[in-house]
């Protein structure tokens, strides 16, 4: 697929797979460029305010293939001989989450570091609004799944903070694959910058005479 001419792109440009070209436009503040898989071609200069790939947002500097000045970013996604222009836009909010916490000195605060060894990466602690820095903050459930009420309740950091996405998924043993899901319900007390959201499972699957749940951060 290819963005091509004197445009500006607006809402969210995702690439999932393949290659995303773009060449002489650029993805405005009012929407993003998400890379959940593939890569992107660029030639020029191109620009965007918002760039997420892992689920994280990246830090403001220059993207691209063959950069290597202290503040540009050798990055495999990218190819072509052109270089891609990260403006802050909203911000880089993995770094302003990680600093609100202190962390032990060498401790490795990279989205797939666990600075706390608490067998959780700092991405999934990020996700699910947990404290990176303790080792006992591991459970973003709050209110286990109640088989009466069909509702379990977790916490996670604000997705439009973020830019993740999440998903529902289930398994009637823990022993094969996980199923997605469509939760009856899905409510927000609204919390900044950790929210607390309650999800309804269906009744059909409640009759499962066994019932594992489980949310996924993309």
């Amino acid at each position: 697929f290819s963005l091509s001419g004197v445009n500006t792109y607006t809402g969210v440009t995702t690439v999932f797979a393949g290659t995303l070209v773009v060449n002489g436009s650029s993805i405005d503040d009012s929407g993003k460029l998400v890379i959940d898989g593939g890569n992107v071609e660029i030639s020029g200069e191109e620009t965007v305010n918002n760039l997420f790939y892992g689920g994280i947002q990246q830090a403001a500097g220059t993207y691209g293939s063959e950069t290597s000045s202290a503040t540009n970013k050798d990055d495999s996604r990218f190819s072509g001989s052109g270089i891609l222009i990260v403006s802050s836009g909203s911000g880089d909010d993995y770094s302003t989450w990680l600093a609100g916490f202190t962390f032990q000195p060498g401790a490795d605060t990279s989205p797939s570091g666990d600075a706390d060894g608490d067998a959780l990466t700092n991405r999934q602690e990020y996700a699910f609004g947990l404290n990176p820095s303790s080792g006992s903050s591991v459970a973003p459930i709050t209110v286990p799944l109640d088989k009466g009420t069909g509702q379990f309740t977790y916490t996670r950091r604000k997705p439009s903070l973020t830019g993740l996405t999440y998903s529902y998924q289930y398994s009637t043993t823990l022993s094969g694959a996980w199923t997605g899901f469509t939760p009856a319900s899905v409510t927000s007390n609204n919390g900044t910058p950790v929210e607390a959201v309650t999800a309804g499972v269906p009744g059909a699957l409640l009759a499962n005479p066994k019932l594992f749940v489980r949310v996924a951060a993309n």
